[in-house]
């Protein structure tokens, strides 16, 4: 056993990343390409990512990507209208 202090201080060392911020971008990451590969929920997305409350998860990642996953999305539908007017 050891102690959740001692985890993180070796592993902000090995990683140069704190484990919170690792965590948390790798929740990110995986929640942006749900939301790009599939017609997920954002509900359900929050669920597959690890977060219990989607209000949090949406506060979560509009704070990390700077859009809400509502507003993520949405980008996501104009640019690939865009790129199909290109066509």
């Amino acid at each position: 056993h050891i102690s959740p202090s001692y985890f993180s201080a070796v592993y902000k060392r090995e990683t140069g990343e704190t484990f919170i911020s690792a965590l948390l971008r790798i929740r990110m990451e995986k929640a942006r390409d749900l939301m790009i590969s599939t017609n997920l929920k954002n509900f359900e997305i929050a669920s597959q990512v690890g977060y219990d409350d989607p209000h949090y998860f949406s506060v979560c990642f509009k704070k990390y990507y700077k859009k809400s996953p509502n507003d993520f999305r949405a980008s996501l539908q104009k640019s690939s209208a865009d790129n199909s007017e290109d066509s």
